[in-house]
């Protein structure tokens, strides 16, 4: 797993999740977190 360096690019990313993670909370319900967003994705580039 690449670790992404750079307060802009991480300011960036927590924008990316904050809107996914409501966008998809609001279109299917609870579960999709920031933090299990997270984990999601640790987990696809783990496996």
């Amino acid at each position: 797993m690449e670790i992404q360096r750079g307060d802009e690019r991480a300011s960036y990313g927590e924008t990316v999740l904050e809107k996914l993670s409501q966008k998809l909370t609001n279109e299917f319900g609870k579960g999709f977190s920031i933090i299990n967003l997270r984990r999601m994705r640790k987990f696809y580039c783990l496996f």
